[in-house]
């Protein structure tokens, strides 16, 4: 289905979120906001912040828009599953965390199920 055919523009849909989504986020997070002590954020934590927000989140939705771009969204999803396989890894490495045999098992269903639909797909 192109984007003429579709029900709604997707340049719509994604006004409506950017636009509704938001709003009551932040007014659900006031008081929170409002009780924080943002002197006692140190600069690590706004450096935390800048990196989530930019990198993390940011490029990672970046990459993933120009997945479902060329790949279509059903094969780009099924690359969402390597998430925690991915976050995993990242515990390793920069936090010293350790694999479990579960781990492993849970990381080979998930590559075995991206690869079965590589191939069928």
């Amino acid at each position: 289905m192109s984007g003429s055919e579709l029900p709604v523009p997707p340049a719509a849909v994604a006004e409506h979120t950017a636009g509704n989504v938001p709003i009551p986020g932040l007014l659900i997070a006031t008081p929170s906001f409002a009780a924080q002590d943002w002197g006692a954020v140190t600069p690590g934590g706004w450096a935390g912040l800048l990196y989530s927000g930019l990198l993390a989140i940011g490029l990672g939705y970046a990459i993933w828009v120009k997945g479902v771009q060329r790949l279509g969204g059903s094969r780009t999803a099924v690359y969402s599953n390597l998430t925690p396989i991915i976050a995993t890894l990242t515990g390793v490495i920069f936090l010293g965390e350790h694999i479990t045999a579960l781990q492993i098992v849970g990381a080979a269903c998930v590559l075995g199920g991206i690869v079965l639909t590589r191939v069928r797909g």
